[in-house]
């Protein structure tokens, strides 16, 4: 009887640590949410201003193509360069509509906060004039080609008046599709702070399982 209630006490703390397990591993996998994102700015007319497109809590960034929505009125897209973890392979401005398009990767794959691209604007609208700079994020994926989950945060870019104060974003234009961009090779993963801590819960408890199974058995076969 005693045995019984032994086991029975084993297999209740068992279960427990499978239901946190479980839970670790879920909050794990939400916390790979990547966050896509531009910059707030200003400039004078006429002049030229360098932004990154960031990507942050990426894991295993592998390759995409995103693209960037603006008031054709109020600034042209001059330039895309690449970012110190990820390499442009193109980038297509339409500067009539008002997008551009741009594809980069990383063969080796990254993980943590990275520049996706560093897009130059030039401003050609008048003083007091403004745009917003929406993305849409047409593909991301990791070294595996799988699709990384992401969210959106756009930016503004505002013409400064001449008393150097930057004007309200005026509506961006719609999106088009773009063509998805090759895909990259394997590369090594490397986990951000939340998620390592979710995962090194998740294999204690299974090492703690693994023991109680050793010791039920044990008791079983006293």
């Amino acid at each position: 009887m005693n045995n019984i209630m032994k086991n029975t006490g084993w297999e209740r703390i068992i279960i427990i640590s499978l239901v946190f397990s479980f839970l670790a591993l879920s909050i794990t996998q939400a916390s790979a949410t990547a966050i896509v994102s531009i910059a707030n700015i200003t400039s004078n007319p006429g002049e030229t201003v360098t932004t990154p497109i960031s990507i942050e809590n990426v894991t295993d960034y592998g390759t995409g193509t995103i693209s960037i929505t603006y008031n054709p009125a109020v600034v042209h897209v001059t330039d895309v360069a690449s970012g110190p973890t990820s390499t442009v392979l193109a980038w297509k401005p339409d500067n009539t509509t008002g997008i551009t398009k741009v594809s980069a990767w990383n063969l080796e794959g990254v993980s943590g906060d990275i520049i996706f691209a560093n897009v130059t604007f030039y401003a050609v609208g008048s003083p007091g004039t403004s745009t917003i700079l929406k993305l849409d994020v047409i593909t991301l994926k990791d070294t595996s080609i799988k699709d990384i989950p992401v969210s959106v945060s756009d930016g503004t870019l505002g013409i400064k008046e001449d008393g150097g104060i930057a004007p309200s974003p005026t509506p961006a234009l719609s999106p088009q599709p773009s063509p998805t961009p090759l895909p990259a090779g394997g590369g090594e993963e490397k986990a951000t702070p939340i998620t390592s801590i979710f995962a090194c819960f998740a294999f204690i408890s299974a090492f703690i399982i693994i023991i109680l199974m050793v010791k039920i058995r044990g008791a079983k076969r006293g």
